[in-house]
């Protein structure tokens, strides 16, 4: 079932992870903990949401997870411009 946007948008702290990789684009697991100020077990729960909806990728290089902005999809097109009048 595909994801729904009240998954991805439905809490302040899935707002902030969206700005940051608005940002940013490619982020750290360990920069994303220190500028979101949640438990590790709902930011992994975001981060496996905003995956499944292909919102972002993640790679592990040497052990640390990265997650890129999927520049490809075009629902991150229409973030930006949602996020850009804020």
């Amino acid at each position: 079932m595909p994801i729904q946007i009240e998954e991805i948008l439905g809490s302040k702290n899935k707002i902030k992870l969206i700005k940051l990789f608005l940002e940013h684009e490619i982020v750290p697991l360990s920069y994303i903990r220190k500028r979101i100020n949640i438990n590790y077990r709902d930011l992994k729960s975001y981060l496996s949401n905003l995956i499944r909806a292909e919102i972002i990728k993640e790679y592990d290089a040497d052990g640390i997870k990265i997650y890129e902005l999927n520049q490809e999809n075009p629902k991150v097109k229409l973030l930006r411009e949602l996020f850009k009048e804020w």
